[in-house]
């Protein structure tokens, strides 16, 4: 929810503008970028005054909103999130104003009005952790037994049980657990199988084609698995015709199927987010193959992750960096988006808290192509904190570019020829910054990467994600030699090559990454399974207790402080080829 103004600057409406709101709302935008937010208020105010008609009157009012909640204002906030739903209940941004009510309720420290919101919107999740922290066992109860919706939802009756066996209240404990629904039995009535696992995946719609590949790799390594173990896997497939709605009603399904042992989710993280609770709720073991957008595992402790999450890969990446490679001062540039963002701020804070040190943090808007201004910044910050080491990126990024200036003429007074080269393009090399991390699109590298070395910057580039794009990277060779980055995707091992000529001679197509994710997901469920778990009780024993397995792709580790496997592989741009960083 933080990111909210984030997500909204992704939506600016491309109509004309009023002459001077245009001027407004960039002033607006940049005071909350800043987090100035009580500046930011002002304006967005301003602009509504002003300019009562305008076409981003709603985009406006959102932000307005999220801006006073952000200064510390709660109960102001709370009244313009109310009139913003009652004016504009069909706005797109509707959902955000609910969602701002609840956490003003919550800033407010009105608990039970926020947690009853929150439920009333259907944000469970929050509510239940609302409620953990902040409402006494009795409250609690009495809560579930005013809300027929609640004493209906297992997971608040299991934590209502907990908070009074923490006060020492056992028969209330009990009291509470007889609220729960019986549960179901998922034991197969053959003790020696088949075990049913549910694939919710896209057989139709958007994503149909990426969807049958999916079940044609799962529906393989099925057969691979029973022609030598027991007990039998078979595998019940529910198409979610790419739709999120359609994913819900499928879990919904399978769910409801005592013979379900466990699930593999839907190929999107929206939907797979969507659905985990469900399974969760239902004590089913479900596992993401393919989602990376979100952070999956705390939705519970039956959700499980195969792809890792963009905050997670950054932390990942930042770690390798400073640890393996030994970068110490490190600089950013990253989009100004709600990914960039999570992505920077991951980087830093991981990389911080290891020893290393950030200089810059620098920002851009989609579509740039001058990064002048971005570059120009982090060589001076270079050149500043080797001067001063005190000098970190958020004390820089608080000067004006006079003072900067004023501060690198005070360092740099005896260097004339320094002083010299930085009014124009700059001949000595500023190689005082260790590594930089460049979370961008592939589209943006070509922009880039020759700017870099136009400013003259020594440095080890640290690559986004997707950087596994061999044409791209020789595209831009000069500038890319020995740059690194990392990828799910990199199956080099004998086994992967087998498992390509094999799909591709059955199926008259290359395998795509979600079909190897796939096939590695239940490869490793099997390895729990093989030991005749074969209930999805005695299947989220094992994986809590820890089960191991390296697949074609990458080593999977699943346990109970472990939901998320944060495998993932490391790779160099080197020679005109990309090459693994692993042993």
């Amino acid at each position: 929810m933080k990111f909210i103004f984030l997500l909204c600057l992704l939506h600016i409406p491309a109509s004309s503008q009023i002459p001077g709101e245009k001027d407004l709302l960039d002033s607006a935008l940049k005071a909350m970028t800043s987090k100035n937010y009580a500046a930011a208020s002002q304006i967005f105010s301003d602009l509504l005054t002003k300019f009562p008609a305008s076409h981003q009157r709603t985009y406006v009012s959102i932000l307005l909103a999220e801006s006073v909640l952000e200064s510390g204002r709660p109960k102001y906030a709370l009244a313009l999130a109310d009139q913003f739903i009652q004016t504009y209940p069909k706005s797109r941004y509707a959902k955000n104003a609910k969602s701002l009510k609840a956490r003003a309720l919550y800033q407010d420290a009105q608990y039970r009005e926020a947690i009853q919101y929150l439920n009333e919107i259907g944000d469970d999740t929050n509510a239940l952790a609302t409620a953990k922290t902040h409402l006494s066992a009795g409250e609690m109860w009495n809560m579930i037994q005013s809300t027929p919706a609640l004493a209906k939802k297992s997971s608040w009756i299991r934590e209502s049980s907990q908070k009074w066996l923490a006060i020492k209240r056992s028969q209330k404990a009990r009291e509470s657990l007889k609220l729960l629904p019986q549960k179901k039995d998922h034991k197969t009535a053959d003790p020696e199988g088949p075990v049913q696992i549910g694939l919710i995946t896209s057989l139709t719609g958007a994503n149909a084609e990426t969807g049958l590949a999916i079940k044609r790799g799962a529906e393989m390594a099925v057969t691979e698995y029973n022609s030598s173990h027991t007990p039998k896997v078979e595998i019940a497939v529910y198409d979610d015709r790419s739709d999120m709605v359609q994913a819900i009603l499928a879990t919904r399904s399978a769910c409801a199927s005592e013979r379900t042992a466990a699930l593999i989710g839907p190929i999107e993280s929206s939907s797979m987010a969507a659905v985990a609770t469900i399974a969760n709720d239902k004590q089913i073991p479900i596992f993401s193959a393919t989602a990376n957008t979100l952070r999956l595992s705390p939705l519970g402790p039956y959700v499980y992750q195969a792809s890792v999450d963009i905050e997670t890969r950054a932390e990942i990446l930042a770690q390798f960096t400073v640890v393996k490679m030994k970068c110490k001062s490190l600089a950013i540039i990253a989009p100004l988006d709600a990914y960039g963002e999570t992505v920077a701020n991951a980087f830093a804070r991981k990389a911080e808290q290891l020893g290393g040190h950030v200089v810059a943090l620098e920002k851009f808007y989609d579509n740039a192509t001058d990064f002048k201004e971005q570059l120009k910044s982090i060589r001076m910050n270079g050149f500043l904190q080797r001067a001063d080491r005190a000098w970190t990126y958020t004390r820089l990024a608080k000067l004006t570019t006079i003072q900067k200036d004023s501060l690198f003429t005070l360092y740099y007074a005896s260097d004339s020829l320094l002083l010299a080269d930085e009014q124009e393009r700059p001949t000595q090399s500023m190689p005082y910054i260790d590594a930089l991390f460049l979370p961008v699109d592939l589209e943006d590298i070509g922009y880039i990467a020759p700017q870099i070395a136009f400013y003259n910057i020594k440095t080890q580039i640290i690559g986004g994600e997707d950087w596994n794009d061999l044409k791209t990277l020789r595209a831009q060779q000069n500038y890319l030699t020995d740059a690194v980055f990392c990828a799910e995707f990199f199956p080099t091992a004998k086994r992967a090559k087998d498992f390509e000529s094999l799909f591709l001679r059955k199926f008259g197509q290359k395998a795509s990454p979600e079909v190897y994710y796939t096939y590695d997901v239940l490869q490793s469920l099997f390895a729990a399974i093989q030991n005749k778990n074969f209930t999805a009780e005695d299947i989220q024993i094992a994986l809590q207790k820890g089960v191991e397995y390296s697949g074609i792709n990458k080593k999977f580790s699943w346990n109970k402080n472990a939901q998320t496997n944060t495998s993932l592989h490391f790779l160099r741009f080197q020679n005109g080829i990309v090459q693994s960083l692993e042993p």
